[in-house]
């Protein structure tokens, strides 16, 4: 006659018991912390596109996100948007940043004593993928142009620059691709005094970009 065998009874091991408990109890914390997070998140004030400095504020140019933001961000409340449109961009501002109001100045751009000129420039005429919004750099006066401002040539030196070429100090506002394959727009603020020369050298294409301060 056979004989039924019985399966030996499992033993529980209060090790393993201690550590079931405790990984339910930390699931059981994490969850609620995900609640809370998602209770607490608020609406506030993003960048929808890039906007260029000194620009004006649109409502196409924002969107609302919601977050849990870090207080020491102090970000925008969305209903504040109506403060925000119509307001000027106190620096170059790209898409996703979360908005606050170091973000915003109610100055015109560029500001007194200051003039946006507009440069078309060749690939060639500025450092490669080097000039950023912000940057400070130096507008050089090429030899062609130098040459035209020189004092009546001596013999034996007709048309030869008799001094370093004119500078003029400046910051780049923005950089997008020109017109023409091969070009870029570079627009950068200089004084007012230096917006003449530099629009007339920019229109004969006789200037170069430096980067740095001259």
């Amino acid at each position: 006659m056979a004989v039924q065998r019985r399966a030996p009874l499992r033993r529980w091991r209060p090790g393993l018991v201690a550590l079931a408990v405790a990984l339910v109890a930390v699931g059981g914390l994490v969850a609620a912390y995900a609640v809370t997070l998602v209770g607490t998140s608020r609406a506030y004030l993003a960048v929808a596109r890039d906007v260029s400095q000194g620009a004006v504020l649109s409502g196409a140019d924002l969107t609302v996100v919601r977050i849990s933001a870090d207080p020491a961000l102090h970000p925008i409340p969305a209903t504040d948007v109506d403060r925000v449109v119509g307001r000027h961009a106190a620096t170059p501002l790209k898409a996703h940043t979360l908005l606050s109001a170091g973000h915003l100045t109610d100055e015109a751009f560029p500001g007194p004593g200051r003039s946006l000129v507009g440069l078309s420039l060749s690939q060639e005429r500025l450092p490669a993928g080097r000039v950023t919004p912000g940057a400070a750099v130096t507008l050089v006066a090429t030899a062609t142009a130098t040459a035209t401002a020189t004092v009546a040539p001596t013999a034996g030196s007709a048309g030869t620059p008799t001094g370093p070429p004119p500078t003029f100090d400046a910051v780049v506002v923005d950089v997008r691709d020109g017109i023409r394959d091969g070009t870029f727009l570079v627009n950068v603020a200089v004084s007012t005094q230096d917006a003449a020369p530099v629009a007339a050298l920019a229109a004969a294409n006789q200037l170069v970009i430096v980067l740095g301060e001259g």
